[in-house]
């Protein structure tokens, strides 16, 4: 399981951003608990931000809050999501809870 996060966070950093999404899914195949875990939750919004899959990306971000509400970093990006794809009164919400 961790060979597969350690190349999904290689190929992160090379912009193989599907290829990456594959070994981070494959991390959780091989264990199943880390679904509840923050990293690869973390590590999908960074691949859907690269791919420019918004939606999803936001499905990640929530994901993560869900995880860990102490994980404040997820709301500034959520702020930024929201913003981008024209939702901006969300964005604000999200940036007074920041």
């Amino acid at each position: 399981m961790e060979e597969h996060c350690y190349k999904s966070i290689k190929l992160d950093s090379q912009l193989s951003y599907d290829k990456a999404k594959e070994h981070i899914l494959k991390s959780i195949e091989l264990n199943p608990t880390s679904a509840n875990e923050l990293f690869p939750h973390a590590s999908m919004m960074l691949c859907h931000m690269g791919l420019r899959d918004f939606e999803n990306v936001l499905d990640d971000i929530n994901k993560t809050i869900d995880i860990d509400l102490d994980f404040t970093g997820a709301l500034g990006f959520k702020a930024s999501v929201l913003a981008h794809l024209d939702r901006v009164e969300e964005a604000k919400d999200c940036l007074a809870q920041y």
